[in-house]
């Protein structure tokens, strides 16, 4: 009797474990950015299933630095892109009509190329805490060029 009683106790404490162990929202993924040595001000990385199943996930990237909260494990190819916002003039007659002056437009131009080194690496994400950060390089090789 006293067997059975502490079976039904045992398996009473140990099934809360497994279900939060089973629920894989606890894995999550952060790290650093940089670009030639420099952190990327403001930017996205993108962790797209290397399977080809399921869903990309992602986030932003501030001040060189990334956090992705409860995403999938497994293997993933990651993308960074970033972006620089500047000020162009605008020497556009309708942009001008009424506003007497030249104004200024934001574009926005690529920081990183996608072929750039280092990008579209693939990697491991393990159940749990990840770290990982990327120290991407300008291509060696012109995009498209192939011997």
């Amino acid at each position: 009797m006293i067997r059975k009683s502490f079976w039904k106790f045992l398996g009473l404490l140990l099934l809360p474990i497994l279900v939060i162990g089973c629920g894989g929202s606890d894995t999550r993924i952060s790290g650093t950015v940089s670009y030639d040595g420099e952190p990327i001000s403001k930017g996205q990385i993108v962790f797209m299933p290397a399977d080809g199943k399921g869903t990309p996930e992602g986030g932003e990237i501030v001040d060189g630095k990334y956090t992705v909260k409860a995403i999938s494990p497994g293997k993933k190819i990651v993308q960074i892109s970033a972006a620089k916002e500047s000020a162009a003039p605008v020497h556009n007659l309708e942009d001008m009509v009424g506003k007497g002056k030249n104004t200024t437009k934001i574009s926005t131009a690529p920081v990183i190329p996608a072929h750039a080194e280092g990008n579209n690496a693939t990697i491991e994400i393990l159940p749990g805490n990840n770290t990982q950060s990327f120290d991407l390089k300008k291509p060696t090789k012109p995009a498209g060029k192939a011997r």
